[in-house]
C-alpha cells in the first residue's frame, strides 16, 4: 500500500503573532472604561462575554497553528482552546462571512 503524504498546515508566523497581540489588547481592556474590577463570576454577563469572544475569535483562529508548534504542550493547548471555542460558538454564535 503506497504511503500518502499528509500536507502540514501552513501558517504565517507574523500574522499569528500579531493576532495573539490583538487578543491580549482586547482582553486587557476593562469591561467599563475607567473602572478597575476584579474578576468575579457574579458580575459576569453572557452578553459581555459573547461580545468579547466575537472580538477575539478571528485572532484565535489565526493564532492556533502557531500555538500548535509550542514544544510538548502546543497540541494539547490547541485542543483545549478548540473545545472552549466550540462551547462559546454554541453559546454565542458568531456570524460567519459569506
Amino acid at each position: 500500500m503506497p504511503k500518502t503524504k499528509v500536507a502540514k498546515p501552513t501558517y504565517d508566523e507574523a500574522a499569528s503573532l500579531a493576532a495573539l497581540a490583538k487578543v491580549g489588547k482586547v482582553l486587557a481592556k476593562p469591561a467599563r472604561p475607567g473602572h478597575l474590577e476584579t474578576f468575579s463570576l457574579s458580575n459576569l454577563k453572557l452578553a459581555d462575554l459573547c461580545k468579547t469572544y466575537a472580538q477575539v475569535k478571528p485572532y484565535l483562529d489565526i493564532a492556533l497553528p502557531l500555538i500548535a508548534k509550542v514544544p510538548a504542550y502546543g497540541p494539547q493547548i490547541v485542543l483545549a482552546l478548540t473545545l472552549l471555542m466550540r462551547i462559546a460558538d454554541s453559546s454565542c454564535p458568531v456570524p460567519t462571512k459569506a
